[in-house]
């Protein structure tokens, strides 16, 4: 997802407008990291550090799901926050008249195959980020569980 983000800022920037599948996807590596240094060295100041990471990852994945359901969500349409109804050339939202006219008589100053590639970047990366979002999500909270399971039986000795 980090490699998608970045392509989508670099390719097509007013379809990621708040660069969310970047910085969940550096959220994602430092927890898997931290994670990952707890399994190994098993130490309840790593565990503690883990749980709350992986419960601040819960909450930035619920952020991001919201932030690119809303970016599929305004494709497409004339209320996208970056996207000026000019610019998406390509784009269609809702049988327009005008629109059509100003399309067909615009059609050479505008590059068409560019932007619908640029429309086709923006709704594969709001799917992936949603999809991922949501899975990351349900998997830092069975993490979150596990690992507050370790943190009781580590202090107190008691088997949950």
């Amino acid at each position: 997802m980090l490699a998608g983000g970045i392509w989508c800022v670099y390719d097509a920037p007013g379809y990621c407008p708040y660069y969310s599948a970047i910085w969940t996807s550096v959220s994602y590596l430092v927890n898997s990291l931290i994670g990952t240094i707890a399994g190994k060295r098993a130490t309840i100041n790593f565990f503690v550090a883990y749980l709350v990471l992986s419960l601040v990852c819960m909450m930035m994945c619920t952020v991001s799901a919201a932030i690119s359901a809303r970016n599929w969500q305004l494709t497409g349409t004339y209320q996208h926050p970056k996207i000026d109804r000019n610019q998406a050339f390509c784009v269609i939202g809702e049988h327009d008249i005008p629109r059509l006219r100003y399309i067909f008589t615009q059609v050479n100053r505008y590059d068409f195959k560019q932007c619908l590639f640029q429309l086709k970047i923006g709704i594969a990366i709001n799917t992936l980020q949603f999809i991922v979002a949501i899975i990351q999500a349900m998997l830092c909270f069975v993490s979150s569980i596990m690992c507050c399971k370790r943190i009781c039986t580590k202090c107190f000795g008691a088997q949950l």
